[in-house]
């Protein structure tokens, strides 16, 4: 809670009861009611231990699989510090910790076979990262990096975009723009330009409430020769 919130005597309705339960209070009973989940965070987790869990499932795309990383909850709720953090301060989200650790493990990769080249001659290790960050608000989707994006007087234009089943039942944005990044500083310039782009307006919980879900899409394509491995990651 916010001190504000705690000067007017508010208290707290979710409690994290171990690494595995929350507690919720029901106003009705008057009483607490606990639910399981696979991990739990509580408001004293810090944003690297929260990495450090899911970090397996993010970067496994470097080995070719698809992965998902989605936060959800109310307005004020955390998403956005969640997967971003604060750039300010050096408290980076799980977003840019992932990208960071993608680019560092694919270099190391790639040093690693450049050794083995000089060695025995096989062949080099190659690898290409394209990002795309796609905003879902009143229904539709836009694309966050359409360099035709206009403000006239103050007030968004944005072109929809349409949703389609791809092979293998995949939904695909088939028009989203993807831009090829060579470095993680390309990724948060790439962030930075997107989120300048999206809806935002006050609530009373949050004066500068993102009103929209961005969703980070990174694809992975690396390997040796022709037997390269490719998969997406939602953020």
């Amino acid at each position: 809670m916010s001190i504000g919130e705690s000067q007017k005597g508010l208290h707290e309705v979710a409690q994290s009861l171990s690494e595995t339960e929350v507690g919720c209070f029901d106003e009705r009973t008057q009483s607490w009611k606990s639910y399981a989940f696979d991990k739990v965070w509580g408001p004293e987790t810090k944003q690297p231990d929260v990495f450090r869990d899911v970090e397996p499932m993010a970067l496994s795309v470097i080995d070719g699989y698809n992965s998902c990383i989605f936060a959800y909850g109310q307005t004020g709720s955390g998403k956005t510090y969640t997967m971003e953090g604060d750039k300010e301060n050096g408290r980076y989200g799980i977003s840019q910790r992932t990208i960071q650790k993608i680019f560092g493990m694919l270099q190391d990769r790639a040093k690693e076979q450049q050794e083995k080249m000089n060695a025995q001659g096989d062949l080099k290790f190659e690898y290409d990262i394209e990002v795309g960050m796609l905003e879902i608000y009143n229904d539709e989707v836009y694309d966050l990096l359409d360099p035709n994006f206009l403000s006239i007087q103050g007030s968004p234009q944005k072109r929809s975009l349409s949703v389609r089943h791809g092979g293998d039942n995949v939904v695909e944005v088939p028009d989203l723009r993807k831009e090829k990044v060579s470095s993680v500083s390309d990724v948060l310039l790439a962030l930075d330009s997107g989120n300048a782009n999206r809806a935002k307006a006050s609530t009373n919980l949050n004066e500068h409430s993102s009103r929209s879900h961005m969703i980070l899409r990174v694809d992975v394509t690396s390997g040796v020769g022709e037997a390269k491995n490719k998969g997406t990651l939602y953020l």
